[in-house]
């Protein structure tokens, strides 16, 4: 339990909020001896189907432009749920000639 408290310590004191998606994420960044880390806290679940696409570049280092502002909605990944697509099964249907 100390463990996670000096963790908890630890990241409070060197992070800097640099932004936060229209989801509720927040994006942070620290400097520890030259090296930028990136990270993210979400809102709620952890869940990484959950990062918009422009903070997902700039979390893995491909952009090093913050995102501003959202061009599109940001939908979650639905396989396995009951609103997951499925294709006509007529068009997929086999016959015989």
């Amino acid at each position: 339990m100390q463990f996670l408290r000096n963790l908890q310590f630890l990241i409070k004191r060197n992070k800097k909020l640099i932004g936060k998606d229209i989801l509720g994420n927040r994006y942070y960044i620290t400097i520890a001896n030259g090296i930028e880390k990136r990270w993210v806290i979400y809102n709620g679940k952890a869940d990484p189907t959950k990062i918009p696409a422009l903070w997902h570049m700039w979390l893995h280092y491909t952009d090093n432009q913050v995102p501003k502002s959202p061009k599109n909605l940001h939908f979650p990944n639905l396989t396995g749920t009951r609103y997951a697509y499925h294709p006509n099964k007529i068009l997929c249907s086999y016959s015989t000639r």
